[in-house]
């Protein structure tokens, strides 16, 4: 009896699409509310192979998935991209900005 949903601590069972909530006192979609994370899905790139052996990007197939980034990362993302970018073409003040905007970012997470 201690464990046994209730409306404080309901409980719920799922079958494929199908979600069941438990105890039976839930009588709309509105009684309920639920919140749903998950892990980024695996990046699978798939291309397909020239006459030469050389691949070439293909994201009209079925089985292609991009990578997928949390929205948190986002912006550290950026600043390194600017980084690198900065190194790249060799110009210190993209670079600097970049570097920046990282130290900013992670200050402003601590």
């Amino acid at each position: 009896m201690l464990t046994a949903p209730s409306i404080v601590y309901p409980a719920y069972t799922q079958e494929g699409d199908a979600v069941t909530v438990f105890p039976n006192t839930f009588n709309g979609v509105n009684d309920v509310q639920s919140q749903y994370i998950r892990y980024p899905n695996d990046p699978k790139w798939t291309y397909v192979t020239l006459y030469g052996g050389e691949p070439l990007f293909d994201q009209s197939q079925g089985d292609y998935q991009d990578f997928e980034l949390p929205i948190d990362d986002v912006n550290n993302l950026v600043a390194k991209i600017l980084q690198y970018a900065g190194v790249s073409i060799r110009e210190a003040d993209v670079f600097q900005f970049g570097q920046a905007q990282e130290q900013q970012q992670n200050q402003t997470n601590i």
